[in-house]
């Protein structure tokens, strides 16, 4: 079984399934706040046997620092928690910089035809199609 997630971490974080079991990959798309993502990735993690997590990375920007006085950070909060269920049931975990790989997901990766996604859930797909484009942590 071949299932991967995309996360697109924050306070409403975007998350593609890609079950990769078939010919052709099945996805499907959530959009979940805290208290619904943490009971969600702790029965998903275990559950379903994955082989790779790909998260947008987060690094405070100077530009941005104003507008985030007084955040607590929901974008590090979920990276931590999915760092931790990772490492717990031993799934690899890759985080990209969005200036890594937005300039050329937002031009190149499209969500399958047909398919309503909301930003969130557009990033998750995209960071995980990145990963596997270019064969990063020798993902297939």
């Amino acid at each position: 079984m071949s299932i991967r997630l995309g996360i697109d971490p924050g306070q409403s974080t975007g998350i593609c399934i890609a079950d990769r079991t078939f010919n052709e990959p099945k996805y499907r798309f959530e959009t979940l706040e805290w208290d619904e993502l943490v009971p969600f990735l702790f029965l998903k993690i275990p559950s379903f046997r994955l082989d790779l997590v790909v998260c947008e990375s987060f690094n405070l920007l100077p530009q941005k620092a104003a507008s985030k006085s007084f955040s607590s950070f929901p974008e590090v909060e979920v990276i931590g928690l999915l760092r931790g269920l990772c490492h717990q049931f031993n799934v690899r975990m890759i985080e990209l910089n969005a200036g890594t790989y937005k300039p050329f997901a937002e031009k190149n990766i499209q969500v399958p035809v047909g398919v309503k996604t909301d930003r969130h859930q557009k990033d998750a797909y995209r960071v995980l199609k990145y990963a596997e484009r270019f064969s990063l942590g020798q993902v297939s």
